[in-house]
């Protein structure tokens, strides 16, 4: 009774006016839950018998998504979730007509067509049948991708079906050499006509009928996408044997895509990988045979003198993508995505090699010899990424000062080329400090204290200075976040030192101060170093407490007296400080709050409208831990009503 109530509830939710996808989804989930439950009553009781009611659920279900698909004819998701149960009762008469219905009705659907080629190929095992009904769906969609693809991997996994099936028979596939084995006369034409078939036999073999879709597949606009190709690389790799197909699709990319540096990379990824596997299919010897020679040829490799591995210290399929690449370089040789691609897979080799650090160093000189080339070519080539990477570039068997001279000088023939980078200078600036700093602890303490300290803090300043002026003659000019960035390694030197020193130490102190507020004043009209003011109040506050946290409000705002947006974090920041250092001093709370409540009026004043809401909060939540309630509930109302205003 209870199974009939629920049965008339979805029917009734069925022929209301407006019918609904979900309940007819609801009904069927409904059934075949029921119908679960009914397999395990009948397996508990020990049943065995079949009757009406083993088919009466699965009849219900088709009954139910008849009238789902008339209902909703347009939907391809319900006739898809029909076709799925019906391939899953095996119900071979009713997919029949469902596939003819559906297509139809949705001829322009892929995966309708995908699913009943597929249906008749893995199925019932009708390859004929199914190759008619994926050039059918070409003719319909010549420019569905997808299409394409799957009629691909049709036909390389018809070719694998049936040399799996002669493998098995004993019957081995023609080699072409058969062909020359001809007699005279009669024999002579018999061993032609021979040939013939063995001919056809064997490019059968080597993947002649997938060729023949790839290259209908480019041969419109389709062609024009690389990816497109891509992806037939990648079908390829899922199938045993079709070496010869991926070759050529290699060939037509290396053809077509000469303008792309995406291309030379994805010829030369292969030829690594390549010999990678047959290294390990053929024990150890690579590049023979007619597969060998496909691979060299495309490579561009010629003897076999090219595949000793002791000759410049690169394995086979490392030499083969070096002449890829190189060839890259001669036909883009301004192309600085040419010049990082060909970096970049030289990188990845290193990584990758597990023989040893002298084997690792060759490909170390390898890539130092590659970024000299790209120096000595210009900004063209070397871009600014390719620069740094060039500075983090092991140095052969060196270590140490030796290991950041070389850095250094890589970092200055970068800097020639692009001397206004403030990536590149920073990247100095953070190995000068560390030749300062770090360096001279491993020569001993006596040789340490004999380095002029003095001399040294000159040197870093006069090359921040030098950053500075070249940065600022750059096309985007001098910014306050980039003089933040420049000046991070010198003033976290200086305000270290100062910390040292102990609290009260004004020397130390000064010394950062000053140079701190110079490069306050190189950025007004440039927007304020939010960092480094924020910086100069943290190291004013630690070494000078509430005093040094009101110096550092008045030399910043004297520098910025007309205000600036990028300065309402560092007065949220001063108010947090000098509330911390109002209730460590006992006599200085009053100061302190006062302090702090003075800097987040005048946040208030700068903020963007959309960052005021955020310094309200901060006012509200400081007012709070202070014991002000009554003044906080005030804040948060003004926060409230700032919030609406900037909502409407």
């Amino acid at each position: 009774k209870a199974l009939v109530d629920q049965r008339r509830g979805f029917e009734y939710r069925l022929q209301r006016r407006a019918a609904r996808k979900v309940d007819f989804v609801r009904y069927i989930e409904f059934e075949l839950k029921a119908d679960e439950l009914r397999k395990l009553r009948k397996k508990r009781l020990g049943l065995k018998k079949r009757t009406v009611s083993d088919f009466a659920h699965v009849q219900t279900v088709f009954f139910i998504l008849e009238r789902a698909v008339r209902k909703f004819q347009g939907d391809t998701n319900m006739w898809l979730q029909f076709v799925d149960f019906a391939v899953a009762q095996r119900a071979e008469k009713r997919l029949s007509t469902l596939f003819a219905r559906a297509l139809q009705m949705h001829p322009r659907c892929a995966a309708i067509w995908i699913r009943a080629a597929s249906w008749q190929y893995f199925e019932l095992g009708n390859a004929s049948t199914a190759r008619v009904l994926m050039q059918r769906s070409l003719r319909l969609n010549p420019s569905d991708k997808l299409l394409w693809l799957e009629y691909f991997r049709l036909e390389l996994h018809y070719v694998a079906k049936v040399m799996a099936r002669r493998s098995a028979l004993g019957l081995q596939a023609a080699e072409p050499e058969a062909a020359e084995k001809g007699g005279t006369g009669k024999e002579a034409a018999k061993g032609q006509g021979g040939a013939g078939e063995e001919d056809s036999a064997s490019a059968f073999a080597r993947g002649a009928v997938p060729l023949v879709v790839f290259r209908n597949a480019i041969s419109g606009k389709l062609g024009l996408d690389l990816g497109f190709r891509v992806d037939f690389l990648r079908l390829c790799d899922e199938f045993q044997g079709a070496d010869e197909v991926t070759a050529a699709v290699l060939e037509s990319i290396a053809r077509d895509f000469k303008k792309d540096p995406k291309s030379y990379t994805l010829v030369a990824k292969f030829c690594l990988h390549a010999s990678q596997a047959e290294d390990a299919a053929q024990g150890g010897r690579a590049g023979g045979g007619a597969k060998g020679a496909k691979r060299r040829k495309l490579a561009g490799g010629g003897a076999s003198a090219q595949d000793d591995d002791s000759a410049d210290g690169l394995s086979v399929g490392e030499r083969r993508g070096v002449c890829v690449l190189e060839e890259g370089l001669a036909n883009l040789p301004d192309d600085p995505e040419m010049w990082q691609a060909y970096a970049k897979f030289l990188r990845d080799c290193r990584k990758a090699r597990s023989d040893g650090a002298s084997c690792q160093g060759a490909m170390s000189g390898r890539l130092d010899a590659l970024y000299r080339r790209a120096a000595a070519k210009g900004a063209g080539a070397l871009a600014v990424g390719m620069c740094l990477d060039w500075a983090r570039l092991p140095s052969d068997g060196s270590a140490g000062e030796a290991a950041a001279a070389a850095a250094e000088s890589r970092l200055r023939l970068g800097l020639a080329v692009h001397p206004h980078s403030p990536e590149l200078w920073a990247t100095l600036l953070g190995l000068k400090r560390f030749q300062a700093c770090v360096a001279p602890c491993a020569l001993g303490t006596q040789e340490a204290t004999r380095r002029p300290v003095a001399a040294l803090m000159e040197a870093e300043e006069a090359l921040l200075n030098e950053a500075i002026a070249a940065v600022g003659k750059g096309v985007s000019g001098l910014r306050g976040d980039v003089v933040s960035k420049l000046a991070q390694p010198l003033v976290e030197k200086l305000s270290l030192e100062a910390l040292e020193a102990g609290e009260g130490t004004t020397k130390k102190f000064k010394a950062a101060e000053k140079l701190m507020l110079r490069l306050l004043g190189l950025c007004v009209g440039r927007g304020a170093p939010t960092a480094l003011c924020c910086q100069y109040l943290t190291l004013a506050h630690s070494t000078q407490g509430l005093r040094g946290v009101a110096r550092a409000r008045h030399h910043v705002l004297a520098t910025y007296p007309g205000g600036d947006p990028k300065l309402a974090p560092f007065l949220v920041h001063l108010a947090d400080l000098a509330t911390q250092a109002a209730t460590q001093a006992a006599g200085e709370a009053s100061d302190g709050m006062d302090l702090a409540r003075a800097a987040l009026e005048a946040a208030l004043g700068m903020a963007r409208p959309d960052a005021k809401q955020e310094v309200l909060e901060a006012y509200a939540d400081l007012e709070r831990r202070m014991g002000f309630a009554d003044r906080a509930e005030k804040i948060r109302w003004k926060s409230a009503s700032a919030d609406h205003s900037t909502n409407n």
